[in-house]
């Protein structure tokens, strides 16, 4: 096994790490979408302290580099941000984002883990399948297993993900007539541009809805010239030029940690930096100030003075200055 084991004292160290003595039984619980129609609820497994945890989270750290080595890889949002300075629009092109149907409970195991076996090395692969069919939880005094999809909450699950997606888009664009000319994807949410009109993307479309027997997409369009993807609404200028700004769900609720609420200062004001932050990092020239503006007084009603608000602002803007 490709461990870099080289002494017996290592050996030791490497189990003390990864073999789960006096394990708990994994419960399970429940956490509804609220942002989605009749609020569907995601099943989460609560896998800390289970026989597998920390198993996984050294297959987590393992495997790691191999996701995010194709092009179309986004790690955060903000360098997809960057990435949309420099596109230009056709005018047939048409702003379209895809998103998988409840992917992490629609993981076909085995398919997975032919795609895991094919790039590392099989003891590796040999203890990813054995987190991956050995979940178990315990639910109102009976015992369940997983036989399909993965847990959320085992810290392999995201890592497992990424690379079964991978796998499937890569094979679904090397099979399909007409490529995007953009094709983005941030876990199962994917951004595109499409050049060929509406019928070709329908079956563009289709034809990736048939590259696994458990993985179904859905499609939304741009409305009105607005796409929104993760956490940023995208527009289609005039000029052929994409911008940019904030996105907020309908259920967002513009409260955040009050100012009143017994936490250290530090935890209260990094808040104020951290959306500032997402305002600075998110909107565009055109859409910064209406964002900054509104985000003080949403500090306001909770709270918070004024100036500690304009001061999270201010900070940022200090640093963004290019120096001389």
């Amino acid at each position: 096994m490709d461990l870099a084991i080289k002494s017996s004292s290592s050996v030791s160290s490497l189990c003390h790490k990864i073999i789960k003595s006096n394990p708990i039984t994994q419960s399970i619980y429940w956490l509804p979408k609220i942002h989605k129609e009749r609020a569907p609820l995601r099943s989460i497994v609560n896998t800390i302290g289970g026989l597998t945890y920390l198993l996984a989270k050294f297959l987590a750290l393992k495997l790691k580099p191999l996701v995010g080595c194709i092009e179309s890889f986004i790690k955060y949002s903000s360098s997809f941000v960057e990435e949309l300075k420099d596109i230009k629009l056709d005018s047939r092109d048409i702003l379209v984002s895809f998103d998988v149907v409840s992917l992490y409970t629609c993981i076909p195991i085995k398919e997975a883990l032919e795609v895991i076996y094919h790039l590392t090395d099989p003891d590796t692969a040999r203890l990813v399948e054995i987190c991956l069919t050995s979940i178990f939880s315990y639910f109102e005094g009976e015992s369940f297993q997983y036989t399909c999809g993965v847990a959320m909450g085992l810290p392999l699950s995201p890592i497992v993900a990424n690379i079964f997606m991978e796998d499937l888009e890569s094979k679904a664009l090397a099979s399909t007539r007409l490529l995007p000319k953009l094709w983005k994807r941030y876990v199962d949410d994917t951004n595109v541009i499409w050049s060929y009109g509406q019928e070709e993307l329908d079956l563009f479309f289709n034809h990736h809805n048939c590259q696994s027997y458990a993985i179904k997409f859905t499609m939304e369009q741009e409305f009105n010239g607005f796409l929104p993807f993760l956490d940023i609404l995208i527009s289609n200028n005039i000029d052929s030029s994409l911008s940019h700004q904030v996105f907020q769900k309908k259920t967002h609720t513009e409260q955040y940690l009050h100012a009143s609420s017994h936490h250290f200062p530090t935890q209260k004001l990094g808040i104020l930096n951290t959306v500032a932050t997402r305002a600075l990092r998110m909107s565009d020239d055109k859409s910064f100030d209406k964002e900054k503006s509104h985000l003080l007084n949403v500090f306001v009603e909770n709270n918070y003075i004024r100036h500690l608000g304009q001061k999270a602002f201010k900070k940022l803007l200090v640093k963004k200055e290019p120096k001389e």
